[in-house]
C-alpha cells in the first residue's frame, strides 16, 4: 500500500530523522513526481532546519526591520519576530475561534500555555509561539492562520521585511502572481494597482 501524505510527514518529523535524510526523501518525492510530498518536505525541512540562503544585502545578521499592515493600520518593528507576533495576536483577536482551532493543528509552531522551544514569544490567550523559524515559515504560518480567520494577505494584512530571504521573496512573488492571474480570470481589477 502506498504511503499517505500524513505518513510521509510523520516520517519526516521523526526525531531521529536528520536533515540529510529529509533532503533524500525530498529528492525521491521530486523524482517520483509527487508534488504534494515535495511541498510537505519543503515545509518540514524549512520548519526543522531553516535555510541559509539569503539575498545579498551587505548587511550581516541581526534583526531585520519589518513593517506590517493590519486592517489598514501600518506598524513598524525592529525585527521580524516582533512583527510576526503582532500579526498573530491581531489574527487571534479578530477571530479567536478559528484561530484557536487552526493553531491547535500547527503544534510545531504554536502551543497553549507551554513550550520547549529555545526561541519563543508570547501572544494573548496563553499562546506560546515558536519564533526560531525562518521568515518564509513565519509567512506561511501567517497565510495559513490568516486564511483560517478569513483574513487575507494584501487585503487585510501584509508582512514586509526590509531584507527578504530568497525563499520568502519567491513565496511572496508567487502569491502576487497567482492573485494577478485570478483577478485577470475573474475580470476584476488588480487591487494592488489601486
Amino acid at each position: 500500500m502506498p504511503m499517505t501524505a500524513e505518513q510521509f510527514e510523520a516520517a519526516l518529523r521523526a526525531t531521529h530523522r536528520t536533515r540529510k535524510d529529509a533532503e533524500g526523501m525530498l529528492a525521491n518525492a521530486r523524482a517520483a513526481g509527487k508534488h504534494e510530498f515535495v511541498a510537505i518536505a519543503d515545509q518540514v525541512i524549512a520548519e526543522r532546519w531553516g535555510t541559509a540562503r539569503t539575498l545579498p544585502t551587505g548587511r550581516g545578521g541581526g534583526s531585520i526591520p519589518t513593517s506590517v499592515q493590519f486592517k489598514g493600520q501600518i506598524k513598524h518593528f525592529d525585527s521580524t519576530k516582533a512583527a510576526y507576533l503582532h500579526l498573530l495576536d491581531q489574527f487571534r483577536i479578530a477571530n479567536p475561534d478559528p484561530f484557536e482551532l487552526r493553531a491547535n493543528m500547527r503544534s510545531s509552531l504554536l502551543k497553549k500555555n507551554q513550550a520547549s522551544w529555545p526561541d519563543f514569544g508570547k501572544i494573548g490567550g496563553g499562546w506560546i509561539v515558536n519564533t526560531g523559524i525562518n521568515n518564509r515559515v513565519k509567512f506561511d504560518n501567517l497565510l495559513d492562520l490568516g486564511a483560517a480567520c478569513r483574513l487575507y494577505y494584501q487585503e487585510d494584512w501584509d508582512f514586509d521585511t526590509e531584507r527578504k530571504s530568497i525563499p520568502l521573496a519567491e513565496r511572496q512573488e508567487s502569491i502576487d502572481h497567482a492573485n494577478s492571474l485570478l483577478n485577470e480570470l475573474l475580470n476584476e481589477p488588480d487591487k494592488r494597482d489601486e
